[in-house]
């Protein structure tokens, strides 16, 4: 016993020193810093290059990963030459396994539709920053009725514009409100899709009808707790779909028709709901078509290649060549200056850094996702089917790129995030060993007869029971009212009194005003007075570079505006956590525009910690 610990250590010993090395090799990876687009945020103040955190973290991840499959090559005594050998998909049709029992998928949008009728409305007070990224944007459009040509998009299509005028025109009330019931809605669409996700990926095991329904149940109660705390959001909408279609098409050697259209159209559905998705998603095609061009599934490739051709043709068509134009060139612009602009510089593992904690568990979880992957790969006994183990390889490397939502943005939240799906794949590793394990054991078949159904209406009662409200049933009863009522709230409900006396005050101002133009992060304020905004960067937090900032002052000259909104108390919104000194408000960020107004304006009046300033004579 002593003799197979020893060997255990021993085999895994090389991968230890690997990460050891990989670790010191973190700190001492550092690239020369330049900034020629001038752009202004944490890593220009400490003159720490963007590519440091990038490369550090795929040095992190492969050292370790690449020690232990040459490790694990020596182990099974497999040649180099032979590796081809395990990377053939499975042709065959697959013989029916034992199901998960609909039932309990069934139960999941039956209580997220329960949920929605006899849940609370969101009447917390407004984000100035994050919701009047949106309500402005879909106010832009539906005064210009242009896209890209009028408003610098800054996450999506769909986050900065879409999502506010389609809520807009489904409640047919231009409110708050009617924005907020709407993203309610998609946000448990998406729940909905990640459960019908992890229904096909539990199904998929080649475990019992027990255990299967077990590992679903537990992962789709985890995720609801992920979108309730906003880790896992209705952004992710598009991933979901692609996983879902993708683990299908990887079942049969001629794909359906339909799959190949949905494959072909998500990249640019994906870009056009949120951008950075939109990168991640696109990059996992890479892994895809390697295995298809592997595996000879030319055809299925030609259909997906072509429908993604046609559906781009299509979007050019709609929108135009000046839309689309800009388009490229405002989502080439986010995704240039993205690092510079919002990056936080991530934390040294192992270390006593702010959140160091939090990204080491987080990294260790990606380089332990991806040994459990690699000795999948290579294991031909293990219970599962060759095709879903190239689906979860496919999921890995998802993953590993869906961390740079906290590689980037490097605070705890932003960490936990990107790790979301790490998480996912790492608990379906451990339910799935356990249950393996489990069914060897006499006991447990026993068990499972006898007390199974029991112990998951049991634990599905006691997770309807603690996230019902309640005014469960007084709820759903009154939902029409409760429905009108709210979407039809006062916008102004949602304001604090220095900021209606702000707005109150403004809205005298520019009355006679073809348009306002804010400099401060509060970009909702725009929204309240029912204009346009002057120039094409409503929401300014991510305009960053000297080219922009000296089209917004040309813009801002064309426009000519009588007066401006600078100051505000959203001054820290981006700052670095425990650097709360160094600030890095608009005039800090735009040091151009900053410049401008100076010389051109001049204070108007004060009303809290917001000036506004009337043009000079």
């Amino acid at each position: 016993m002593h003799r197979d610990f020893f060997k255990k250590i021993l085999f895994f010993l090389p991968t230890i020193i690997s990460l050891i090395v990989a670790t010191f090799l973190w700190k001492i990876i550092k690239f020369e810093f330049s900034n020629p687009n001038e752009i202004i945020g944490y890593y220009s103040i400490f003159q720490h290059n963007h590519w440091n955190d990038n490369i550090r973290y795929i040095v992190f991840i492969i050292i370790p990963l690449t020690t232990y499959f040459f490790t694990i090559l020596k182990k099974k005594k497999i040649k180099f030459i032979e590796i081809k050998e395990y990377f053939f998909l499975n042709d065959k049709i697959e013989k029916k396994k034992e199901q998960i029992n609909k039932f309990y998928l069934f139960f999941f949008i039956i209580l997220l539709f329960f949920l929605f009728l006899s849940g609370e409305f969101n009447k917390n007070s407004i984000d100035l920053f994050h919701e009047g990224q949106a309500l402005v944007g879909g106010l832009n459009y539906e005064i210009t009725n242009k896209f890209w040509s009028n408003s610098f998009l800054v996450t999506s299509l769909f986050v900065d514009v879409l999502s506010s005028k389609i809520s807009w025109d489904i409640f047919n009330v231009q409110s708050i409100s009617s924005y907020r019931l709407y993203i309610n809605i998609v946000t448990k669409i998406t729940f909905l899709t990640i459960v019908i996700f992890l229904f096909y990926f539990c199904k998929k095991l080649n475990l019992d009808k027990i255990s299967k329904t077990s590992i679903f149940i537990v992962l789709s109660i985890f995720c609801f707790y992920l979108i309730n705390n906003n880790t896992l959001s209705y952004r992710e909408l598009p991933i979901f779909i692609f996983l879902i279609f993708l683990i299908k098409s990887l079942e049969v050697k001629e794909m359906p028709i339909f799959y190949t259209i949905i494959l072909g159209i998500l990249p640019l559905f994906s870009l056009l709901w949120s951008l950075d998705r939109g990168v991640f998603l696109i990059a996992t095609y890479i892994p895809i078509i390697s295995l298809y061009l592997f595996n000879n599934r030319y055809k299925q490739l030609l259909y997906i290649f072509l429908a993604s051709i046609i559906s781009f043709i299509i979007f050019f068509f709609i929108v135009g060549y000046d839309e689309f134009y800009n388009f490229v060139n405002n989502s080439i612009d986010i995704l240039k200056s993205s690092d510079l602009l919002n990056g936080l510089i991530h934390p040294n593992p192992f270390t006593n850094d702010n959140d160091s904690s939090r990204a080491t568990k987080s990294l260790l979880i990606i380089i332990l996702n991806g040994i459990i992957s690699i000795s999948l790969i290579l294991d031909k006994n293990s219970k599962l089917k060759k095709n879903h183990k190239f689906f979860i390889l496919i999921f890995y490397f998802l993953s590993v790129i869906f961390y740079k939502i906290g590689l980037t943005r490097s605070d705890g939240g932003h960490i936990k995030q990107g790790s979301s799906l790490s998480l996912i794949l790492l608990i379906y590793f451990v339910l799935f060993y356990l249950f393996s394990f489990l069914e060897k054991k006499y006991f447990f078949e026993k068990f499972k007869k006898v007390y199974s159904t029991l112990i998951f209406v049991t634990l599905l009662f006691l997770f309807s029971l603690q996230n019902i409200s309640s005014n469960f049933y007084v709820n759903i009863l009154n939902f029409k009212n409760r429905y009108t009522d709210y979407v039809n709230t006062n916008d102004y409900n949602y304001l604090d009194k220095g900021e209606i006396k702000l707005i109150k005050k403004l809205k005298v101002l520019t009355k006679n005003e073809p348009c306002f133009q804010i400099f401060t992060y509060e970009t909702a304020i725009q929204y309240y007075l029912k204009k346009q905004s002057c120039t094409k960067f409503f929401h300014i937090m991510n305009m960053g570079s000297k080219k922009n900032q000296l089209l917004f002052i040309q813009q801002l000259k064309d426009k000519d505006p009588k007066y401006l909104l600078t100051g505000g108390t959203y001054q820290n919104i981006g700052n670095m956590k425990g650097r709360n000194n160094i600030e890095l408000g608009p005039k800090e960020r735009f040091s151009y525009i900053e410049k401008y107004i100076h010389k051109n304006f001049e204070i108007y009046e004060k009303i809290g910690k917001w000036k506004i300033v009337i043009k000079k004579k």
